[in-house]
């Protein structure tokens, strides 16, 4: 009874992670490179086995981590280091405000066990925009360094465009050109507390679409755009253009796509007509805001 005794209470005694996994330790002494579209992280090998690594990418100051969209790859551990690679398709839906990126790695097991996060590592140059025309891309440069953008743009700027993001980038251009704005702590409307829309409404650049709502996610037609234009530019009082589609343009916004052609904010197509009812995309507005900022 003794002998048992003594066995159970040295067992007690023993270190209490006998029990438990060993904590991963994070991944050590990284070198980062950049060649072309790749970008590779090489770490000293890990004494643990069966590992992925989390990459975690700092988007908009936010880690995205926190909305648990990390990147998780596989550990390649064929050389004399452990490594992983991204590509530029991996990180297609994340855009820094730096000059780069910002990463921080951490191991994770098999069993989802996850290591501390490394220091942070900037690497690379961060294109603007993942998606966008060819034509439009120095002009969204532009834009960029003139403050005018919204964030949520930059991912794809070939889809259309939300008016609550025409409410942003139109303040931004109005406030650049009249160095006028306001606070925008009103809320107008029910279904949008967006600090823009309200400013965009203050100063009469923008107006709800009825019953006290914006419809914020909702699309830009051609001619709702020049009548926004016409706010932040100035409309001119000038004669009724020839439009072969002409009859399809709303009563309100006849005299801002008039005054929006004779300013070159937006042109007939090669088939002379306007196409009011069609949608504008995020670079042709900005495209269009900043060569006539740029007047």
């Amino acid at each position: 009874m003794k002998k048992i005794f003594v066995t159970i209470l040295a067992i007690l005694m023993l270190p209490i992670n006998i029990f438990a996994g060993a904590k991963l330790s994070a991944p050590t002494r990284i070198v980062a490179s950049k060649i072309d579209n790749t970008y590779k992280f090489e770490m000293d090998k890990a004494k643990a086995k069966d590992l992925k690594v989390e990459i975690d990418v700092l988007n908009n100051d936010k880690w995205i981590s926190q909305s648990k969209k990390s990147i998780i790859k596989d550990v390649d551990a064929n050389g004399a280091k452990n490594s992983v690679t991204l590509t530029e398709d991996d990180l297609k839906n994340f855009m820094s405000d730096k000059n780069g990126y910002c990463f921080r790695l951490r191991y994770v097991d098999k069993n989802k066990n996850a290591s501390p996060f490394t220091n942070m590592i900037h690497l690379g140059d961060a294109p603007l925009s993942r998606n966008s025309s060819a034509w439009a891309l120095n002009d969204i440069n532009k834009a960029k360094s003139l403050n005018i953008v919204s964030n949520t743009m930059f991912p794809n700027t070939k889809m259309n465009v939300t008016r609550e993001e025409l409410a942003e980038v139109a303040v931004k251009a109005y406030a650049s050109l009249h160095k006028r704005t306001s606070q925008g702590s009103v809320n107008h409307f029910t279904d949008t507390d967006n600090k823009y829309v309200n400013v965009a409404y203050d100063l009469g650049i923008m107006n709800g679409v009825g019953e006290n709502r914006f419809n914020p996610k909702g699309s830009v037609t051609r001619e709702d755009y020049a009548v926004v234009a016409s706010r932040i530019f100035g409309e001119k009082d000038v004669k009724a253009k020839k439009i072969k589609d002409a009859k399809s343009i709303s009563s309100y916004a006849k005299k801002s796509v008039d005054s929006a052609l004779e300013s070159g904010i937006l042109t007939l197509d090669e088939n002379a007509k306007f196409n009011p009812k069609k949608e504008m995309k995020r670079e042709e507005v900005l495209s269009s805001l900043v060569r006539n900022m740029q007047k």
